[in-house]
């Protein structure tokens, strides 16, 4: 029986992918929740997966690695996207045999997340809690505290709404809602803007506001995997579509982590033109990194990281590592590496996740033997050519990583590049596209002519609708039509399929 790591080795799936497919949403809200009280990256691997639990049912579920841990989650939902348990595995753990397994009888598993968050901070073990749960689903059940904690602590004088959320959090406010709403006059706000109670913590009614609810951790059992049928039509239509916004947080997550030393190499493929790498760039200057605009290659050069655009040879990509070697090197647009048997070669000996080293090396004309040489002997020999005539050393070590923004399918990337990366899909459709822009309205070009701008937008909402554009519609192609319209030309409109 193969272990938990043994299968993912198998399935590529320590390669982390993240992904843009069909999903509950009920599954990123819950994501989001305890990736907040983990303090800590729920990176989902792979697809939505189906198999037999151990009592013969059939399920749906998806996996999430929880960063820097040896442990993994997989949220499990039915046809109709409701949660209704949760599995885990830990180091050692066999891929069929989840270590644990968490359900939740009369209630919903997202009413209870407070206490499957303290159950997952902690050492799993088989366990039963008898817990008080909202009847209002909505609101996630995201205070820490019970309806009552919240009467008794109003009890001990008028607090502010800013005090409350500090002892609970920011929905306890809407829990004292439903409070005062059953309760008129024994909770007010007075003059000074405090929530105050008027009578006595046991003369408030709660009945009907909360219920009694039991989570089971068990151990795991044998489960059984299925291939996913053929045809989801039907799971489709009732499964939303990751929103934008949550791929882009996700995407920003990723970049974030590879500066902070996650790993070597992140390869990021979508859609062209929604600012993948505007994106890069803007989360590693707000990590601290500066930018390393310009300087000859191969010499010593300030800054942290460098964006570099357009095809590159072999020789190209050797130059840019040996430059870049202790370096974040961003890789625009430069597909052609992967579609070259000695760039790829070189690539994997710069990306190699085995090796406590990784030693880039080619024997060329164009290349000078190394053996024997310190560093600074090599830089000096490097620096010694001019620039049209200059050679590489034969061998490096790389102790940088690497970023690749691309808009090639990621089955277009050779294996043994995404194999040593971390690969995330960033593949959005026409309307995506156009609602992601509606949301960032604010943050493009020129600021502070949102109604312009709302203008052009729904112009190419028109053109989408009827079928004119010309052309897949990027943010340059928003960009576009605010320029006609800024124009003042009174048949912009009829123009913005060019844009």
């Amino acid at each position: 029986m193969s272990s938990f790591f043994d299968y993912f080795a198998d399935k590529n799936a320590l390669v982390l992918e993240a992904f843009g497919a069909y999903l509950p949403s009920a599954l990123v809200k819950i994501q989001s929740y305890l990736e907040r009280e983990l303090e800590n990256t729920l990176v989902p691997v792979g697809t939505v997966e189906n198999f037999i639990d151990a009592a013969g049912n059939k399920s749906r579920g998806q996996k999430y690695v929880i960063h820097n841990t040896a442990d993994m989650i997989r949220l499990n939902f039915t046809g109709s996207g409701r949660v209704e348990s949760l599995d885990v595995w830990s180091t050692g753990a066999s891929a069929d045999i989840p270590s644990f397994h968490i359900e939740v009888e009369d209630a919903s598993i997202v009413q209870v997340l407070p206490q499957i968050a303290e159950l997952l901070k902690g050492k799993l073990k088989p366990i039963v809690l008898d817990v008080e749960v909202l009847v209002n689903e909505d609101l996630l059940q995201e205070s820490s505290g019970k309806l009552s904690d919240i009467v008794n602590f109003l009890a001990t004088g008028p607090k502010k709404a800013q005090e409350i959320r500090n002892e609970f959090n920011q929905y306890a406010i809407r829990q004292l809602e439903q409070i005062m709403a059953k309760n008129p006059e024994t909770v007010i706000i007075d003059a000074t803007g405090k929530y105050t109670i008027t009578v006595t913590p046991d003369q408030i009614d709660l009945e009907g506001l909360g219920r009694n609810a039991k989570v089971s951790v068990t151990v795991g059992r044998q489960e059984t995997h299925i291939a996913a049928p053929k045809e989801a039509k039907e799971d489709k239509q009732m499964q939303d579509r990751i929103p934008p916004e949550v791929l882009f947080e996700r995407f920003e997550t990723l970049v974030r982590m590879l500066a902070k030393g996650g790993w070597n190499s992140l390869i990021v493929v979508g859609t062209g033109g929604i600012g993948k790498t505007y994106t890069v760039d803007k989360v590693l200057k707000a990590e601290g990194k500066t930018e390393i605009e310009s300087g000859r290659e191969g010499g010593h050069m300030e800054g942290d990281y460098a964006i570099r655009k357009g095809n590159a040879s072999p020789l190209g990509i050797y130059d840019l590592l040996y430059t870049f070697r202790d370096k974040l090197l961003v890789l625009d647009d430069i597909d052609s590496v992967f579609k070259n048997t000695v760039a790829t070669n070189i690539l994997k000996a710069a990306l190699d996740s085995g090796s406590k080293k990784r030693i880039v090396g080619w024997k060329s004309p164009s290349t000078f033997p190394t053996l024997g040489m310190t560093d600074e002997e090599i830089q000096d020999q490097y620096d010694s050519y001019d620039y049209e005539k200059r050679k590489y050393p034969d061998r490096f070590e790389f102790k940088g990583q690497v970023i690749f923004i691309s808009n090639l399918q990621k089955n277009m990337i050779d294996g043994a590049i995404t194999s040593r990366s971390i690969v995330f899909e960033l593949f959005l459709n026409q309307k995506e596209v156009l609602d992601y822009i509606e949301n960032r309205i604010g943050g493009f070009e020129p600021i502070g002519e949102d109604a312009i701008k709302l203008e052009a937008l729904e112009a190419l909402r028109e053109m989408t609708a009827a079928g004119t554009a010309t052309k897949m519609l990027t943010i340059r192609s928003f960009q576009s039509a605010v320029s006609m319209r800024m124009t003042g030309e009174p048949k912009w409109k009829d123009l913005v399929s060019y844009a």
